[in-house]
């Protein structure tokens, strides 16, 4: 079943809020971290600290993919919807369409706007994933 652009609109509320309780969460415990280190930094330091920026870098590369990915799938279903809205314009010159235009409209502007949910949805899933774990796991100790 094809989700509601309302109910996509909260489950990117969702994700964001999540993931900004959870930078609020991971942010201080870091930082404490980094000022408590002793030098020479110990292994296990050491490896919080490279994970640090590389899993950044992991995210904001693991989500420009997907997002190019879906957008790759997406741009076919895109380009039809363009077209046929296209062929309504050029029907509503030879009589009374107007009416079928506005819908036509609509329906593209709603779909557009879905697929713009999607494509964020989709880039923003891997680093919602590791914030939140990294709460999670911070958490822990």
């Amino acid at each position: 079943m094809k989700k509601s652009t309302t109910s996509s609109w909260f489950e990117l509320m969702r994700m964001g809020s999540e993931m900004w309780l959870a930078a609020a969460e991971v942010i201080p415990r870091r930082v404490a971290r980094m000022t408590t280190a002793k030098r020479p930094l110990s292994p296990r330091d050491r490896k919080e600290f490279t994970v640090m920026g590389t899993e950044k870098i992991d995210a904001a590369v693991l989500g420009m993919n997907a997002c190019a990915w879906e957008l790759a799938l997406s741009a076919p279903r895109i380009a039809a919807r363009n077209l046929k809205q296209l062929q309504n314009v050029g029907l509503g010159a030879l009589g009374p369409t107007r009416r079928r235009i506005g819908a036509s409209t609509s329906a593209g502007t709603s779909a557009a706007t879905e697929t713009l949910l999607k494509l964020t949805r989709t880039a923003l899933k891997p680093a919602h994933k590791r914030v939140t774990a990294n709460a999670k796991r911070l958490r822990k100790g």
